[in-house]
């Protein structure tokens, strides 16, 4: 059977060397920055144990007031770790299991006398894992299943740590041979740690699997979604029963003269060109809309509206937005503009192919029109609108606003003859 010792260094070298793995795995995602915290809370458990297990060998203030606060300190890189991976920031809250230690080896009636510093050390690891327990039950990681059994493994670890407190302040030991429950106390550290590495897997490893879900629908040079990102969406936007929005847009853009512009100032300016529309039409997008990059210079969004003039209301926005402000590259600032094609059906009779057909044929219209412009697919018909026009319709009115009269008609006859 295994001395105390020995199993203490045997714990040791398995906590030390998973705490290096997860510092590893970081160093090959380096955004990924629980897998640092996690392994530098493993290796601060293990040093922490370290020098317990150098006790006799090493002057008792490293073997108990340090290593204890070491061993304490990987609550906070726990918690930090949990918090981190539901992409939150680490709260001042999270020092405290150590922050009780230190604080309470200040007085000298606890940091001389045994059995206080068991009764601080076991409150101090009991509120570690109740904020690991409150953590994890209010986090977004995986399914609340998993998350849920590992807040109660943690509370268990709570109870019995209050209970070892509780027993210690009974008896009054001078030595953990002295505690009746160091044994349970023990034996429920061990199946909690392993239990608890299983489940933390486990929600390693679903992330990992939703982030490659992610990946998969996501455009890797503007971070919006890519065409079959697109289209995962339109069949949810589709089912949505939002009756005060009950008109489905497809809306799509192409960039006008993109190859000049690579020819002229060279590919990265036209990286940064494509980057710098997405974001200034991402961010017009509504609320509950979405906008993706269906490929090249060519980008989509799907919406739900209304009624189709707010469709040709983002369109005309997002195409004044860009003509009217140069991108702003390393080789020059570059002047951008956009043709537009616009689509609406009521949701609840859209078809995802004669959205994009209808949406393309306006497209090309209003390219053949002399670009930067949009046109509005009616069902029967195509309406294109150049800018200009505004100035002959009504002089006292803005020239978007006046373009967005010819468009907003337009998509109107076209909803009426679909709905029909």
């Amino acid at each position: 059977m295994l001395d105390f010792r020995t199993g203490l260094l045997l714990w040791t070298i398995q906590a030390a060397s998973m705490g290096a793995l997860l510092i590893v795995v970081w160093l090959h995602g380096l955004k990924d920055r629980h897998f640092l915290l996690f392994g530098l809370g493993l290796i601060s458990h293990a040093s922490g144990l370290a020098l317990v297990g150098a006790r006799g060998m090493i002057p008792d203030f490293l073997s108990i007031q340090v290593a204890n606060g070491v061993t304490l300190t990987a609550f906070a890189f726990f918690v930090a770790a949990l918090r981190r991976f539901d992409g939150n920031t680490t709260p001042p809250w999270a020092t405290l299991p150590p922050l009780l230690w230190i604080t309470g080896n200040l007085f000298p009636f606890i940091r001389d006398d045994f059995s206080n510093r068991v009764m601080l050390y076991s409150v101090s690891a009991a509120l570690g894992f109740a904020l690991m327990s409150f953590v994890i039950a209010r986090g977004g990681t995986s399914s609340r299943r998993y998350r849920y059994i590992l807040s109660g493994v943690w509370a268990i670890h709570v109870a019995s740590n209050l209970l070892f407190a509780l027993r210690t302040w009974q008896q009054n030991p001078q030595g953990f041979q002295d505690v009746g429950a160091n044994s349970f106390v023990s034996i429920v550290g061990i199946i909690g740690f392993v239990t608890a590495i299983m489940i933390l897997a486990k929600l390693l490893i679903d992330r990992s699997e939703e982030r490659l879900k992610e990946l998969v629908r996501t455009d890797p040079l503007t971070g919006i979604y890519n065409r079959r990102g697109l289209l995962e969406v339109y069949e949810r936007l589709r089912s949505i029963p939002v009756r005060e929005r009950p008109v489905l847009a497809v809306i799509v853009f192409d960039l006008d003269h993109f190859k000049q512009i690579n020819d002229t100032h060279g590919h990265q300016a036209g990286d940064a060109v494509i980057v710098e529309f997405a974001r200034r039409a991402a961010g017009l997008i509504p609320a509950g809309g979405v906008f993706g990059r269906s490929g090249g210079e060519e980008f989509a969004a799907i919406l739900r509206v209304g009624e189709p003039r707010h469709a040709a209301l983002v369109a005309e926005t997002i195409r004044q937005s860009v003509a009217t402000s140069p991108v702003a590259t390393d080789a020059a600032a570059i002047e951008v503009t956009t043709s537009i094609g616009i689509a609406t059906m009521p949701a609840g009779s859209a078809d995802l192919d004669r959205l994009l057909s209808g949406a393309d044929r306006a497209l090309y219209v209003a390219k053949d029109k002399g670009r930067n412009r949009c046109a509005v697919w009616t069902g029967e018909r195509i309406l294109s609108v150049h800018t200009d026009t505004a100035d002959l319709i009504d002089d006292q009115t803005d020239r978007q606003v006046a373009a967005l009269r010819i468009l907003a008609k337009a998509a109107s006859d076209e909803h009426d003859a679909l709905g029909s």
